[in-house]
């Protein structure tokens, strides 16, 4: 993340669209102080993922002047990634299986991802912002590097111009169709229609179809037709030319290499050699991207479907930041990448990021459009970025200052990919994405239940712990996939990860259950306080700085403690001490004790890094705080009762939240409770 040095900013923004790019822009902007209108020219929120079974005037698409239909979605559609890896990543898209109205497949249709948006868009507020059917029909620069957004509700009505210091762009590329130049199509005389209009396989009941496209769309409408079809034969520019193969499963369905041309009396003649006589042409051909409101004076402009000159495929250089894109990237996990971008955005027009100057924007773009023509990428492949698609979203992340792309999703990620062409007719609803080998670092609680939850699904699980001897292996009871062993010796190339105890294990993920820093990056004490190597000091109790005592006072560092009650401790010595109710001993009495505290550590040969476990001496702790307050010392039966649920989680780690023995402890603790009172009255 690149922090300014300016003073945080709260910009008025129109974000153009309400589908999933535009609601999380939305939220994003929300959170970073901004004031938001969403532009939504459909009556409810969701983009292409709301279902119509109306289509275009023009069924090809080449009509300026013809009715639009927003949506692409077809009737039968589900998605081609399964939902855990679609969702944004603080609000996963998880089945709801409880409602019978809901879709709780892995692979949901589109219905379920729209209720899914709907749901989103509630949980934010981001509903409340959003003008529905109203269309923007104009966006272009005033003075002062302003925009006037200029749009008109369903009705025609034209709504007086507004005034944003920021336009975000977010209306969707699966709209303006993209159809396939062939020799002779002006004067061929079946059928043409492409895929943006297609809805039902009925339509083509008995027919010849020759569909072009290799993409999920292509695959997935190719077996709706064929159930109803006479024949369906596939036109791809990516197999050789030569190519013409009976579909496996299919009686009437073959894949060919590309059309050569095409001939008045309806035949088609494919580069294999091969002639048919169609009655339809499906172009599955994907879109253009396609921004008929924006009005930029040449700066942007779409060159061979390259929105262009963008800087990260998000800014154009010579209108940043007050001009931006979500969701020009294709063949991508699509929800999170809007997140990083929109996070983005959000964080420079807030001034909290900063972008390059100009020229180094520039001179970034010209750079990736080399590297581009180098590798024979072609223009219209520009925002084609499933190769590196996963680096792209680590940078943004980066920028932002928030975790990478989760490990798991991008595994998920490639082995849906992997299955949708390897199985196309099956991967939806036979997957085996429980494969991944997983190695677990760490021996504390939250290792212990994280270690059994992916047991549950994960091929293996290996947990490494440090706590354990070296020559260490060992199956975990109950569990026929999970292994605990001694600390990780090394790691290799080839995804091989080697035990202290000898084992070698081939793993897919490393997992880090190994605790966390304390981190104060707000506080400035001139280094009279330190973290080092995870030990906060110097510290008098866990507490107090001496050269800033009482001043300055930490609630919470100790850990492997019950937390709540010497919280609760710890605040009422602070309280009592500021109000003079308690004596501090003099500073140099606290370093005395610092320092004698410091070298019982060293000489017991425990780890700076332990320096605030308490675990062991957490009550005498307790009890020498409460002393101090003139209050009474841990109760007995909680002591018991930590102590038993500690022993408990060790010997039986499945089942000792569920079964115990400590019903006397429980009925000791009633007793006490009361005798507390909540504001002078006995609580019952």
């Amino acid at each position: 993340m690149q922090p300014t040095h300016h003073q945080p900013a709260s910009r008025h923004v129109a974000v153009i669209g309400a589908g999933a790019g535009g609601l999380v822009a939305a939220r994003e902007l929300r959170r970073e102080g901004h004031k938001v209108v969403v532009f939504e020219r459909g009556d409810q929120v969701g983009g292409t993922w709301v279902y119509t079974p109306n289509v275009e005037s023009d069924p090809i698409g080449l009509d300026p002047n013809r009715t639009r239909v927003h949506s692409s979605m077809y009737q039968s559609l589900r998605t081609n990634l399964p939902r855990e890896a679609m969702g944004f990543r603080d609000y996963p898209f998880v089945a709801i299986e409880e409602d019978e109205e809901r879709d709780p497949r892995r692979y949901p249709g589109h219905r379920e991802v729209l209720l899914y948006l709907k749901d989103f868009a509630i949980e934010f507020g981001v509903s409340e912002i959003v003008r529905f059917e109203t269309e923007v029909v104009f966006v272009g620069l005033v003075e002062g590097g302003k925009w006037k957004v200029k749009s008109k509700s369903k009705r025609g009505e034209v709504v007086e111009d507004e005034i944003f210091d920021a336009v975000v762009v977010c209306n969707g590329h699966h709209t303006e169709p993209c159809v396939a130049q062939i020799p002779g199509i002006n004067t061929w005389k079946g059928k043409q229609i492409h895929s943006h209009n297609y809805r039902t396989p009925e339509p083509f009941r008995d027919q010849v179809v020759i569909l072009i496209g290799s993409a999920t769309s292509a695959l997935d409408i190719s077996r709706d037709i064929a159930g109803v079809a006479k024949e369906v034969h596939i036109a791809s520019r990516s197999v050789a030319d030569e190519t013409i193969e009976k579909q496996p499963g299919y009686n009437n369905m073959w894949l060919h290499s590309m059309i050569k041309s095409v001939q008045e009396d309806g035949s088609v003649l494919f580069r294999n050699g091969s002639v048919v006589l169609a009655d339809v042409i499906l172009h599955c051909t994907g879109y253009k991207f396609h921004f008929p409101f924006l009005e930029t004076n040449g700066i942007v402009t779409v060159d061979d479907n390259r929105v262009g000159p963008l800087y990260k495929h998000v800014f154009p250089p010579d209108l940043a930041p007050s001009l931006s894109f979500v969701g020009l990237p294709w063949k991508v996990a699509p929800f999170p990448m809007f997140e990083f971008q929109s996070k983005w955005i959000a964080g420079i027009l807030s001034n909290r990021i900063a972008l390059p100057s100009r020229e180094e924007m520039m001179e970034d773009v010209k750079a990736f459009y080399s590297l581009l023509e180098a590798s024979g990428t072609p223009k219209r492949y520009t925002h084609n970025i499933a190769d590196y698609q996963f680096g792209y979203d680590d940078w943004l992340a980066a920028e932002c200052g928030c975790p990478a792309f989760e490990e798991w999703r991008k595994q998920m990620y490639f082995v849906a990919i992997e299955n949708l062409f390897a199985r196309p007719e099956t991967y939806k609803d036979e997957w085996e994405d429980h494969h991944l080998v997983v190695i677990l670092i760490g021996g504390a609680a939250s290792s212990a239940d994280i270690s059994r939850e992916l047991a549950g699904v994960a091929k293996e699980v290996h947990i490494a712990s440090r706590s354990v001897a070296d020559e260490a292996i060992g199956k975990q009871p109950s569990y026929d996939n999970m292994w605990l062993h001694s600390m990780i010796k090394s790691a290799h190339d080839d995804g091989s990860v080697a035990f202290q105890d000898g084992s070698v294990v081939v793993a897919d993920i490393i997992l880090h259950c190994t605790g966390y820093k304390y981190d104060f990056p707000f506080l400035e004490t001139n280094g009279i306080v330190t973290v080092d190597d995870n030990r906060v000091g110097p510290l008098y109790k866990h507490v107090f700085p001496p050269a800033l005592a009482p001043s300055l006072s930490f609630v919470g560092l100790p850990w492997k403690v019950v937390p709540f009650p010497q919280f609760e401790l710890q605040s009422k010595w602070i309280a009592g001490l500021l109000s003079n109710r308690i004596a501090l001993p003099s500073k140099e009495e606290m370093m005395e004790d610092i320092k004698a505290f410091y070298s019982l550590l060293e000489a017991s040969g425990i780890p700076k890094r332990y320096t605030h476990n308490l675990g062991d001496c957490q009550f005498e702790y307790n009890d020498w705080l409460a002393a101090l307050c003139g209050c009474p010392v841990s109760e007995e039966w909680r002591k018991k009762m930590y102590l038993e649920v500690s022993k408990n989680r060790h010997a039986q780690p499945e089942t000792y939240r569920d079964e115990w023995e400590d019903d006397h402890l429980v009925l000791q603790a009633h007793e006490d409770f009361k005798k507390y009172t909540l504001n002078g009255v006995t609580k019952k």
